[in-house]
């Protein structure tokens, strides 16, 4: 009997052993798949550029007027229209292969993972070059709604921040918004973010389920809780265009 127990004893310690080894061996075999679906993603991005480009430049090509400029015309031309492409595309793509996340649970399939790093990267590289052309325009604003972000006219965000696959469970409303990075999902649950009459300075960081209300929040700070106020940051009040124009020109004559 005792010897019994003795074998049992280390079977059982050779099991325990051996489970880590077991997941660690399946953790990177997972890693492994979604590592080469993503080195065959950039071959699709490299074609997809390709056409871009030869489309716009058969639009492009024989439609400028000859004159000095016209190379320069040419280029600039031929980058706004592929990263125009590049952003329809995006929309295109997020709908077909991520579709509309609701909070709850998160799917983690290597599937769902190579989907979300394809919209997001396919987004970010296309949008670059528009995106610094039209910083802060609204137009951005239309563009994140066509992606499924609650987000209004009257806010003013860094969209390029934005990621395609986290655009469903973030709401800005009447709020100013810096380049920032909101985290969605939390112990396998998708969590959404909210952020009404407020003020999100450079490089923030929101935890996932945070309510950001009637706050003024620094650059650079981690929000692991809600930011709930009564009443309005005086620091956060809205100035018009006119009155912008007014402070800068005072700045610059003063300094």
């Amino acid at each position: 009997d005792a010897e019994a127990d003795s074998n049992n004893d280390s079977l059982e310690m050779t099991t325990s052993e051996t489970r880590p080894t077991t997941h660690s061996t399946a953790g990177n075999r997972r890693w492994i798949i979604l590592g080469a679906m993503k080195m065959l993603w950039l071959l699709v991005e490299l074609y997809f550029a390709f056409t871009c480009f030869l489309v716009v430049d058969i639009l492009v090509r024989d439609e400028l007027p000859d004159w000095r400029y016209a190379r320069l015309l040419y280029w600039i031309t031929s980058i706004g229209l592929t990263s125009t492409f590049f952003i329809v595309s995006s929309i295109m793509l997020k709908w077909v292969m991520i579709g509309k996340k609701r909070p709850g649970p998160a799917c983690q399939s290597v599937p769902s993972e190579l989907a979300s790093w394809a919209c997001d990267f396919h987004y970010s590289i296309g949008g670059a070059v528009l995106y610094g052309l039209t910083f802060h325009s609204s137009i951005w604003n239309v563009i994140l709604l066509a992606f499924g972000m609650d987000i209004d006219l009257r806010s003013h965000v860094a969209a390029h921040a934005f990621l395609p696959s986290q655009l469903d469970l973030i709401s800005v409303k009447r709020s100013f918004v810096s380049k920032s990075t909101f985290d969605i999902k939390q112990d396998g649950q998708y969590k959404a973010i909210k952020v009404e009459d407020s003020s999100i300075g450079l490089n923030v960081v929101c935890d996932p389920g945070v309510t950001v209300r009637k706050s003024l929040v620094s650059p650079a700070t981690y929000v692991t809780t809600n930011l709930i106020h009564d009443q309005h940051d005086q620091r956060n009040e809205p100035v018009t265009g006119w009155e912008l124009i007014r402070i800068t020109l005072l700045n610059t004559i003063l300094h």
